[in-house]
């Protein structure tokens, strides 16, 4: 019954803080660097809808910013403006707060299966309300979805090693991809996660039998190739 009454109190939390993320996007304004993320997707979406092949636009540092989240964000943002009439600011606004809202979401999911749903709604309460973080999740294009798709791609390895769960590795592969995609620094999840899930095999060797820690290994290795094949899939694909 407790652990229904933490996932109620999430929600009820991340809906009052959903609604008031929304009501206030008018007040954030523009960047300094806006226009140069918002150039990153214009170029990229020509490029997928084939009405430019040229990266001229796309100068000194900016070339090493990925395409996927900003190409993605640009083509959402326009739909906004021109479907529902939305501020031009404000339309560009709208995904990355959706995509830290969903980052908010599965990091109570990965949190409560690693420990409890209390500590998952204490964790995700400190992100949320955090200023600085709360601000960030209104404009920035950056490091919003960076942060986002590295705790989605973490809970789906997380939970996909630990319940040996094939679909969880391949959509943990992907989410992965993206994340690549978004900003190339993204890759720093391969050692984190996988460094310590590691020291987490090497630490069940005294526990278990050395057959079964056998076993499990192969397995491991089995679903760590699935993973690395979806990434660079998506990687390539995006």
């Amino acid at each position: 019954m407790k652990k229904n009454r933490y996932t109620i109190i999430f929600l009820t939390i991340i809906s009052f803080y959903s609604i008031f993320s929304f009501s206030v996007m008018k007040d954030f304004g523009i960047t300094y660097d806006e226009p140069t993320q918002q150039t990153i997707g214009h170029v990229m979406s020509d490029y997928v809808d084939g009405t430019s092949k040229s990266f001229d636009a796309l100068k000194d540092d900016v070339i090493y910013y990925g395409p996927f989240f900003e190409t993605l964000n640009y083509k959402f943002g326009n739909a906004m403006e021109k479907s529902f009439r939305v501020d031009q600011v404000d339309a560009f606004y709208i995904l990355i707060t959706l995509a830290f809202i969903l980052g908010i979401f599965f990091l109570f999911k990965l949190v409560s299966e690693m420990f409890d749903k209390r500590t998952a709604l204490v964790a995700s309460a400190f992100l949320m309300l955090q200023p600085v973080v709360f601000a960030h999740s209104h404009y920035n294009s950056k490091d919003i979805p960076i942060t986002a798709l590295f705790i989605i791609a973490l809970y789906f390895l997380y939970s996909g090693f630990t319940q040996k769960k094939l679909w969880k590795i391949i959509l943990g592969g992907i989410v992965t991809g993206f994340l690549a995609d978004t900003r190339i620094d993204g890759v720093m999840l391969l050692p984190v996660f996988f460094g310590a899930y590691i020291l987490f095999l090497i630490s069940k060797l005294k526990n278990i039998p050395r057959q079964g820690w056998l076993n499990q290994l192969k397995k491991d290795i089995q679903f760590t190739v699935v993973f690395l094949i979806a990434m660079s899939a998506t990687v390539y694909a995006a």
